[in-house]
């Protein structure tokens, strides 16, 4: 983000839309509960080549908001830039991780002591992470489709 920008109106149409979804909340989060146990089920035998979410914590159950993969050491990947190309030559989109704030320009300009500073976790989660597809109208079928490629690109070769 370059500049710090506010803009907290909502239209008579957001809102409209908004209160639509949580009318479905329950209906959601089953649904990306599903697919996230489907990806944690497919997967499981590739977590030496990249960490899943976890499904709990003591105090929070996930929803799957996303399901993001963090790359670690035993890939042939260096960064999840490359894992996210390769998944787009098989018609599979991705999205990285967040950019870390530190390195936000808009942040360096409001702390510019932040410049000097390394942030070891947030740099290596944004070169190793990023999301799979894991929007609810995705189809089980397309699930599996994400998940024989990642197989395939991790165990052949």
């Amino acid at each position: 983000h370059e500049k710090i920008g506010w803009n907290y109106r909502m239209t008579n149409i957001q809102a409209a839309l908004g209160l639509g979804q949580l009318e479905r909340l329950e209906e959601i989060i089953l649904r990306k509960r599903e697919i996230g146990e489907i990806y944690n089920q497919k997967l499981n035998h590739l977590k030496e080549f990249f960490s899943m979410p976890m499904k709990s914590v003591s105090f929070a159950d996930n929803i799957y908001w996303v399901y993001g993969i963090v790359l670690n050491h035993k890939t042939k990947f260096s960064s999840s830039k490359e894992l996210a190309l390769e998944l787009k030559l098989r018609k599979i989109g991705t999205r990285p991780f967040f950019y870390p704030l530190n390195l936000q320009p808009v942040i360096q300009e409001k702390y510019p002591w932040l410049k000097k500073q390394y942030f070891p976790n947030a740099k290596y989660l944004y070169e190793k992470g990023l999301y799979i597809p894991s929007g609810i109208a995705l189809t089980n079928k397309q699930i599996t489709y994400v998940c024989e490629n990642l197989n395939d690109i991790f165990t052949k070769n």
